[in-house]
């Protein structure tokens, strides 16, 4: 499974949490004026977690204008895969429609050659949080790519169910998927079959 896999997983089941990375300051202020308080409160979470200016900026604009936009998304990650770039950080990475008229942007990234895997994912996680990270949380939350979600989560429903079933797992018929998808992952972790891909949800 890709980092792509996990992160599209988070997603489906509402994990995109904010976190304040150590040894990151604010970014410099900016004007906050007629946003909401939601809005607000979300705009600090991602200066306190160590977004830069350039993604903080984006987040205003796109609560200004009501939607963020692909292309908005597109130029947040642009910017991470450049700072992984310049980490030595080797990385690639696709579109994928989640839905008709809904698209989202993948990324795969490796460890740095020479670097621990812990020390590489300090790495790239500062880079995601610097440029892309509450962007990609915003653009997942609009109420279109949602629905594209749930609607592709539905799609893959059976198969997901009848690949676990298949692996030996006890499924509850009347589960939600998110709570498939987390047993799917659990038992992968643990070296079970990749239900989750095999349901094409990767």
């Amino acid at each position: 499974m890709t980092t792509s896999h996990l992160r599209l997983a988070s997603l489906a089941l509402g994990a995109a949490a904010v976190v304040t990375l150590s040894g990151c300051s604010p970014a410099t202020p900016i004007e906050l004026e007629e946003l909401t308080p939601d809005q607000t409160a979300f705009i600090e979470r991602a200066q306190e977690g160590g977004a830069s200016d350039e993604q903080v900026q984006i987040l205003v604009d796109s609560f200004h204008s009501g939607e963020l936009s692909y292309q908005q998304l597109a130029d947040a990650t642009s910017a991470t895969l450049a700072c992984f770039e310049e980490a030595g950080i080797p990385t690639s990475h696709w579109t994928v429609q989640v839905g008709p008229g809904v698209d989202n942007i993948e990324y795969n990234y490796g460890a740095v050659p020479g670097l621990s895997g812990e020390e590489s994912l300090a790495i790239a996680d500062s880079c995601i949080y610097a440029h892309s990270f509450f962007v990609e949380v915003e653009y997942s939350n609009q109420p279109d790519y949602e629905a594209a979600v749930k609607s592709r989560l539905d799609e893959a429903r059976p198969a997901l169910i009848a690949c676990l079933e298949d692996d030996g797992a006890v499924v509850d018929a009347g589960a939600p998927t998110e709570g498939l998808i987390a047993q799917a992952l659990d038992r992968w972790a643990a070296g079970g079959p990749d239900c989750y891909g095999r349901a094409g949800l990767d």
